[in-house]
């Protein structure tokens, strides 16, 4: 079997391109708050529909529940702009999201458990 030996030489590449970033979700006012916001924004993503996973059949008191663990995976893996006075918007590339809607996942659902993890709780 042949094999590819075309080489790719790294410092050709320009590091200096901005990241296409993408509007996920935004929040406060009468959008309610950004766990519920981004929850609905990430409806059909296809770590949701892995899952099974629909915004409208989470119950309340789930999200009520994990709030805290769904705030920190939007701030964590996407770009948070705040609007003050609770406001605010949550950008990211695919990867991004897709990191989200798995975390997303995650906490509402329970732990994968064909994912690994490792000892400090953080997923491979």
């Amino acid at each position: 079997m042949r094999e590819c030996r075309k080489r790719i030489d790294l410092d050709t590449l320009s590091s200096d391109t901005p990241p296409c970033l993408h509007f996920i979700a935004a929040w406060g006012g009468q959008r309610g708050d950004r766990a519920t916001a981004v929850l609905w924004a990430l409806n059909g993503n296809r770590e949701f529909r892995i899952r099974n996973l629909r915004a409208a059949d989470v119950d309340r008191a789930r999200v009520e529940a994990v709030r805290d663990a769904l705030d920190l995976a939007a701030a964590r893996f996407a770009h948070e702009v705040d609007a003050g006075d609770g406001a605010g918007a949550l950008f990211g590339d695919q990867h991004e999201r897709n990191r989200v809607a798995f975390d997303f996942a995650q906490a509402l659902l329970g732990a994968d458990p064909a994912v690994p993890v490792a000892r400090g709780g953080e997923t491979l």
